[in-house]
């Protein structure tokens, strides 16, 4: 067969292939993922009375904030007491205030809680905030 002939039929297909892939792995995400979520989570609970420990997804939906793509995200997580004084838990959040606490909690020991975490997308990605 001749050079050219081959020549053209490889840069045509590879041409096709590379179109059609191409495409699929540049764009982002279309949905939030569990890691999102987590890496949202993070910084409020890893302090220094406390430490996540655990983070799963539990629910996902789409939803339509004011004509902007929206995504809800139930989540549930498992956080430790790393405190020598203990955590104390109101209301299934974390408190180390003077309010009386509706649960204690040693060090070492968890406490899991959950919530829901609400996605927008916009043109940089997804930003998300806590209910």
């Amino acid at each position: 067969m001749n050079r050219r002939i081959v020549l053209a039929r490889f840069l045509a297909i590879s041409l096709l292939f590379f179109s059609l892939v191409f495409p699929l792995t540049a764009c982002g995400p279309s949905r939030p993922s569990e890691k999102d979520g987590e890496a949202l989570l993070a910084p409020s609970s890893n302090t220094a009375t406390t430490k996540l420990v655990g983070f799963r997804k539990t629910d996902g939906q789409d939803i339509n904030l004011g004509g902007a793509q929206g995504y809800r995200m139930s989540w549930e997580a498992t956080i430790e007491c790393t405190s020598d004084r203990g955590c104390c838990i109101q209301y299934g959040m974390w408190w180390m205030g003077s309010a009386p606490c509706t649960k204690s909690v040693k060090k070492g020991e968890t406490y899991t809680t959950s919530g829901k975490i609400y996605f927008e997308k916009s043109e940089k990605g997804w930003s998300g905030k806590f209910e």
